[in-house]
């Protein structure tokens, strides 16, 4: 795919990079050689064979560093980890696309998201010069690991896009969007579905911490959800959709898409009202204002929701769901239809408790166990 040449800087072979390399030929004297001389600096003392030491800079801990083995005695600086304590991510959405820097043990979010406006519809340079302008407005050291939460259909492991059919990004269908990522922005890529990363958020974070079972659904551009067990993200088991994607639910042999997503809701109010042009959110305003074609319209859409989902989460015996995306701002709306289609059993259901965040703080946990699968002989947990 021809990109636009102005939103892709070279940038040269792709190198590892976070934080310096500390060598150590004069035991921790050589460490404090460092420019960081400005700094408050503290080492704890050393701890089994690892020799794993805490250091701080400026009052706050930066990395764990480890000696690992070899002869050049080299220590690579790290947190729980990660090289850095802060992680670049992308949350890719049907309409936006937002950028942060995150720290995912914290859950703090330094300064101010990035949000663009994004044309799911658009051409593939256009969608991937959209998100590569977003990823440039951080600080993100070149050879960084980025977290990057995206809807499927996606190829997580490779990078490559193969939206079909769901209405959004079928420009991408059969784009490296990692190698397009690695040309703008530098850095290295590690993808996870984005409503995996919003649960994964809520789980750390959020209103589903403490929760042994829980399910993270998403109403947006269609129905994301995730599926987690003591943390971690399953795709099958007991009530968990194939591939633990909702979307691939059927009822009464019709796609759930099809009946529950904005463009089948935009699509039946069109056809009740002749109004092609109100989106969801207008058509939630005049629900409220006791429009009867809207209720009809998003009363049947949610109930074939939890028509849908209701056996499966009681099957999967959720302690917790966890709603979000855009539409869950219309849930007080939403809810009573949802139970009505779920039926009795249904576990506990919440709004999510940073909504706009959740996904942000996922990609960063995805990105920061990518960093250390990668590195499993320099993991500091080890030891």
């Amino acid at each position: 795919v021809a990109l636009a040449s102005a939103a892709f800087r070279p940038c040269g072979p792709v190198r590892r990079c976070a934080v310096p390399l500390l060598r150590r030929p004069g035991g921790l004297a050589g460490a404090a050689r460092l420019d960081l001389r400005s700094a408050r600096e503290r080492i704890a003392p050393a701890r089994g064979p690892g020799r794993t030491r805490r250091a701080w800079t400026y009052g706050r801990r930066v990395s764990l560093l480890r000696r690992p083995a070899g002869p050049d005695r080299t220590r690579r600086a790290w947190t729980y980890g990660r090289r850095v304590s802060a992680v670049p991510v992308l949350e890719i959405g049907g309409t936006h696309v937002t950028a942060a820097i995150v720290d995912p043990d914290s859950g703090r979010i330094a300064g101010q998201p990035t949000r663009h406006a994004l044309d799911a519809q658009g051409s593939a340079a256009d969608i991937l010069s959209t998100i590569v302008a977003a990823g440039r407005t951080l600080a993100a050291a070149p050879g960084a690991r980025w977290g990057v939460a995206i809807p499927d259909p996606f190829d997580y492991i490779r990078g490559i896009g193969h939206f079909a059919g769901v209405g959004k990004f079928a420009a991408l269908r059969g784009v490296d969007v990692s190698a397009a990522l690695q040309r703008g922005l530098c850095g290295q890529f590690s993808f996870g579905n984005d409503a995996d990363a919003f649960i994964l958020g809520e789980w750390h974070h959020g209103a589903a911490r403490g929760s042994a079972r829980c399910v993270g659904i998403t109403l947006g551009t269609g129905v994301g959800s995730g599926w987690l067990v003591d943390g971690r993200i399953v795709d099958s088991g007991p009530g968990v959709p194939p591939g633990g994607r909702a979307h691939r639910l059927t009822v009464d042999g019709v796609g759930l898409e099809e009946r529950m997503s904005r463009r089948a809701v935009r699509s039946a109010y069109a056809r009740a009202t002749g109004d092609d042009r109100a989106d969801v959110r207008v058509i939630a305003e005049r629900a409220r204002a006791g429009d009867r074609q809207a209720v009809a319209v998003l009363s049947a859409a949610v109930w074939w929701l939890g028509r849908a989902l209701g056996p499966a989460l009681q099957a999967f015996a959720a302690d917790a769901v966890v709603i979000g995306g855009a539409m869950a701002g219309s849930w007080d709306l939403f809810e009573d239809w949802f139970r009505a289609g779920g039926g009795a059993g249904l576990p506990p259901l919440r709004l999510a408790r940073r909504p706009a965040e959740a996904a942000l703080l996922g990609a960063a946990q995805l990105a920061r166990e990518a960093e250390l699968l990668s590195h499993p002989d320099e993991d500091p947990r080890v030891g």
